[in-house]
């Protein structure tokens, strides 16, 4: 089996061809249920349950001519779509256009902060190209993906390439890593909490069961306080005295209870 992902960001698992050596970074023309797809394989020889086909060649120069000639018409369908669309009383957004590599299909892919009726965003559609319509609505973090950028790292997206999957990411993990609350430094280019602070949440998690909770009532050689920091790395317990000072400890030197 060798793993391949399409311009849509839709990865799945295809039989290789009898005969054809098949590497990483292969361009490739996949056979699936819905007609014929356009891929590179990130992956071989992988393990799967289920084929969602099979790889029928690699691509040919002619196949790199129609998928040039598929991404021209994706942009003039696009540009449009964007004016003609506002034309329908319903506050969404265009994000992106996909021509099924053997012309079947014509793909939408729409962003919205509620559920979308599509009934008219396809009868529209339909009756402008005359072709099989399919119409998804996405959200503002697949928006992302399939559009790509910087992060505030410098370093290409991380759900453009290498995530396979979104976990959720809370004002809770923000605050178990004792980062900033401010949402411009934390959010990423879709404009929510960056999927990078999910990465080191496990450790942090983990190390926090060492100290007592953020808020715990102690007692140092000071005097009676609460914790109201916690550095894992330097192993140090802040405490908040009641007179307002607050100074930093090992964490051995802090009893739990006034």
């Amino acid at each position: 089996m060798n793993e391949v992902i399409f311009r849509n960001w839709e990865k799945g698992h295809f039989k290789e061809p009898n005969g054809i050596d098949i590497k990483v970074g292969d361009c490739v023309i996949c056979k699936l249920s819905k007609g014929e797809k356009i891929g590179e394989v990130v992956r071989t020889e992988t393990a799967a349950k289920r084929s969602k086909g099979e790889i029928l060649r690699r691509c040919t120069e002619a196949d790199i001519k129609i998928f040039e000639e598929n991404k021209k018409f994706e942009e003039r369908v696009y540009s449009e779509c964007k004016k003609g669309l506002k034309e329908i009383a319903q506050p969404i957004k265009l994000a992106f256009v996909e021509y099924q590599f053997d012309h079947r299909k014509l793909t939408f892919y729409f962003t919205a902060a509620k559920r979308i009726n599509f009934k008219s965003i396809v009868e529209y559609l339909s009756k402008k190209y005359s072709m099989n319509i399919g119409v998804h609505q996405i959200g503002v973090r697949e928006h992302a993906r399939l559009h790509g950028g910087l992060g505030p790292c410098g370093r290409d997206l991380c759900c453009r390439t290498f995530l396979s999957n979104f976990q959720p990411v809370s004002i809770r993990t923000v605050k178990e890593q004792n980062l900033s609350l401010s949402m411009l430094k934390m959010a990423g280019a879709c404009g929510r909490l960056a999927c990078c602070l999910a990465f080191e949440r496990d450790y942090y998690v983990e190390e926090l069961k060492k100290y007592p909770p953020i808020g715990t009532p102690v007692t140092t050689e000071r005097g009676k306080g609460v914790v109201s920091t916690i550095d894992i790395f330097k192993e140090r317990i802040f405490i908040k005295y009641e007179d307002g000072i607050e100074e930093g400890i090992s964490k051995d030197g802090v009893k739990i209870g006034g």
